[in-house]
């Protein structure tokens, strides 16, 4: 089969799939909603094998099309390689060489369909990987990619790929005053919105609702307050996903103007831009797009990033979680941003950006395994970070268990508490409040492991369980010990003392009723 004839089939199976469900609804069914990935035999049997094809349609082999769609040729699909796939007029490429600018026209989206996509020359599509970012991303040395688009004085065109937050506003790129004839063509899986924004004065110059340029008035010029828009035009709105909008902008800005996009979804999503542009000017004498890299400062950054990823997570735990164990994963620049926003304690807005350059040492925009976890691993525990760990844990475990106790629930009836032990059934059920901090298995593990011979007997068990403070009864004993020995002497005490309480009153009664002279005439 020519590359022509299997494009052309899974375009015809595509249309096909889109006849009865969504994109999203097709992979739940392929998937059975439990797979994170469909192989080649369930592609073979279950999704190629019902494409019936109608007159005038083309049916290439299954491998064939199993093979187009593994853009990554790893025997499986993930579900942004299905969906992909499910995309009319966008599955693929006979070409990876990024055109000029002034060949790639954009293309308006109709309902919930694309009607098409820019053409790289006369002959070929966009490239197939849609998530491979393309165009003009780096930045010169001592510098580092502070932008989704880093712009060139020359023009450029490429793709690029954003992350959006859940029901909210995102930022997409900083368009700066001089671009020429700017074009960006979306396409999201989620019910989005493009928005233009004056960064002056908040203004809303396009959006399809609120902007001076909207779904009623999809073409205008704009005046700010510190520049202008030359002939603004905007596709307009498109409600349902897969959702595709564009705009162009006819001339050169007068103005920096950001552009963004609103997510109405409860959940995150991803966004594919196709953009271009003729020139840049006046040429700055650093790119666009690029600021000024501070090695020590992006050092100490990742350094607290893997202190506090490591106290809760280990290294091959976090990257399996991220690319879903899939091999040859990689981390694109987009979704490093999601990633690092999970640290809340992250010192500021732009570091996900500069901790990206640091952590991906060898500057191709994405994070590899090997680089992931050397970044991961930068930060060594000390021995007083191990100490407080086990303090703090001590505290928490000692509201849980006596020592006695502790150990023999640990334990399980052996005489050690084996590594594996102490990884999944003592560290991994500890959960630190805000304030404690918690040290990776490992170290804690050796610290505790005085011999050291991977195992804990239950005097090095229980002097980690008394480093928040023990009795020495509970030291050489253990605490459930002692605290049950008192509890036994105390129970004897009481039980002595009642008894005696008892005698007491019987000697009374017996005094009082023998003893004790009675009067005459009375009857006792």
């Amino acid at each position: 089969w020519t590359p022509q004839e299997v494009q052309a089939s899974v375009s015809d199976w595509s249309k096909w799939v889109h006849s009865q469900y969504s994109p999203q609804g097709a992979w739940n069914f392929y998937t059975d909603g439990a797979l994170v990935s469909i192989p080649r035999a369930k592609w073979n049997a279950a999704v190629w094998e019902n494409f019936i094809p109608t007159a005038g349609e083309l049916k290439v082999s299954a491998n064939a099309s199993f093979e187009y769609c593994d853009t990554l040729q790893d025997q499986m699909l993930t579900e942004e390689e299905f969906i992909h796939c499910l995309s009319p007029d966008m599955t693929t490429v006979t070409t990876t060489t990024p055109a000029p600018a002034s060949t790639v026209p954009m293309l308006r989206g109709s309902g919930s369909n694309l009607v098409g996509l820019a053409q790289l020359g006369s002959d070929a599509d966009l490239p197939s990987t849609l998530w491979k970012e393309e165009g003009t991303l780096q930045c010169p040395d001592g510098y580092y990619r502070s932008s989704a688009i880093v712009w060139s004085c020359s023009g450029d065109s490429g793709m690029v790929r954003f992350f959006l937050k859940p029901v909210g506003d995102s930022l997409g790129v900083w368009i700066p005053e001089g671009v020429m004839d700017f074009k960006v063509h979306t396409y999201a899986q989620i019910d989005m919105d493009l928005v233009l924004v004056d960064p002056a004065t908040k203004t809303h110059i396009v959006s399809y609702n609120k902007g001076v340029i909207n779904d009623v008035h999809r073409s205008g010029t704009y005046q700010g307050t510190v520049g202008s828009l030359p002939l603004t035009t905007f596709s307009g709105d498109d409600k349902e996903p897969p959702v595709s909008e564009n705009l162009t902008i006819a001339g050169k800005t007068g103005m920096p103007v950001v552009l963004g996009f609103h997510n109405y979804e409860k959940h995150s999503g991803s966004l594919d831009a196709w953009y271009s542009y003729t020139s840049l000017s006046p040429c700055p004498a650093t790119r666009t797009g690029c600021s000024p890299y501070n090695t020590t400062q992006a050092l100490d950054t990742v350094r607290s990033w893997s202190r506090w990823a490591q106290s809760h997570i280990t290294a091959e735990e976090a990257w399996d979680k991220i690319t879903q164990k899939k091999p040859g994963g990689v981390v694109p620049y987009y979704f490093w941003q999601h990633i690092w926003e999970k640290w809340k304690l992250r010192p500021d807005n732009e570091s996900w950006q500069y901790s990206f350059h640091f952590i991906d040492s060898n500057h191709n925009q994405e994070i590899s395994e090997d680089e992931f976890i050397a970044a991961f691993r930068i930060y060594q525990w000390t021995e007083e970070d191990i100490k407080v760990s086990l303090t703090d844990w001590s505290r928490w475990v000692q509201r849980h268990h006596t020592a006695e106790g502790a150990w023999n629930s640990y334990s399980n009836g052996a005489n050690v508490i084996p590594s594996s032990a102490w990884e999944l059934t003592i560290w991994d059920q500890w959960f630190p409040t805000p304030g404690e901090l918690k040290v990776g298995q490992a170290s804690s593990f050796r610290f505790c492991d005085v011999l050291p011979d991977s195992g804990l007997t239950r005097e090095e068990f229980q002097r980690c369980y008394c480093m928040s403070g023990c009795s020495t009864a509970a030291r050489a004993t253990g605490s459930s010990g002692s605290s049950g020995g008192f509890a036994g002497w105390a129970g004897w005490a009481a039980a002595v003392a009642a008894a005696l309480v008892l005698a007491a009153l019987l000697a009374c009664l017996l005094f009082r009723y023998c003893c004790v002279k009675k009067a005459p005439g009375k009857n006792y």
